[in-house]
């Protein structure tokens, strides 16, 4: 039986559902690996600083040994409070985006103090705004601290606008990551999941092939390639290519959890506390 020593989750799209609420069957489930030793994490297209935000109003603090934000961008051991942030955009480049955005009647936004600020209205940048922040601003980046450097911008617009957008980039260092049809992730090139989570098992003694991965979209492919993939009910094609395994549901459905203890049933793997390297 092969071991499984470590679950790392995407929140959005996986672990939660549409309303960033753990369905309590997964949740429950979670809580017994922790028991037992096992290493639990989540990742998100959100910051750090709202990921440990939302564990404390939900009362999970302490619940995942680390946490990855931004894509890849932040990194955070909740264990030791070590807090790495592997890439970032300047001030500079995000009023660069926002400038050729405007050609193609997009707006952009960025987080900022837990919330998100954007530099015009249309609908898809209140519908991203209110679901993903809960707190929007769509006046500009006025308020924001301009020495402050950023991991994501997002843009939003029609489908159609956003096409032409990406058709047309030619920025240096940056690249497009393509979460929804309404919305883009402008990103640093070095944006990395893997390099986040290569971090991780290095401080926690994991092996790639012991570490069961959630993903969810194209943020999670690079991870997904050398662990034990998942891939959640409903996710790109791209991502479902990539993975050994598919979810039967989605994360409202509890599709983390019933694949875990289908996992356990048919006894396909263990789920174990990592073991000293000097002892295995």
């Amino acid at each position: 039986m092969n071991e499984i020593n470590a679950v790392v989750m995407s929140l959005e799209n996986g672990l939660a559902n549409q309303f960033i609420d753990i369905p309590p069957a997964t949740l429950s489930i979670l809580q017994d690996l922790k028991k037992k030793g096992v290493v639990l994490a989540l990742t998100s297209s959100r910051s750090i600083n709202w990921l440990e935000q939302f564990l404390e109003a939900k009362q999970l603090k302490g619940m995942f040994s680390f946490l990855i934000g931004c894509n890849g961008a932040q990194y955070l051991n909740t264990v030791t409070r070590e807090r790495k942030y592997l890439v970032s955009l300047t001030n500079e480049q995000l009023h660069q985006i926002a400038q050729y955005a405007a050609q193609f009647k997009l707006v952009c936004g960025v987080g900022y103090n837990n919330q998100i600020y954007f530099n015009g209205f249309n609908p898809w940048a209140l519908n991203y705004a209110v679901r993903i922040y809960r707190f929007p601003h769509l006046t500009g980046f006025g308020p924001i601290d301009p020495s402050i450097e950023f991991s994501k911008v997002t843009v939003a617009g029609t489908a159609k606008s956003l096409r032409k957008f990406e058709e047309d980039f030619k920025m240096a260092k940056l690249r497009i990551l393509h979460p929804s049809s309404a919305n883009l992730e402008v990103i640093p090139v070095g944006t990395n999941m893997y390099d986040a989570l290569k971090l991780a098992m290095d401080q926690f003694g994991l092996e790639p092939t012991k570490v069961m991965y959630f993903g969810e979209s194209e943020k999670d492919k690079p991870a997904m390639f050398r662990t034990v993939s998942i891939a959640m009910k409903g996710a790109p094609q791209s991502v479902i290519d990539c993975a050994l395994w598919t979810t039967k549901y989605n994360g409202a459905q509890n599709g983390i959890g019933y694949q875990i203890n289908s996992f356990r049933m048919e006894k396909r793997y263990a789920f174990r506390k990592p073991q000293p390297k000097e002892s295995q």
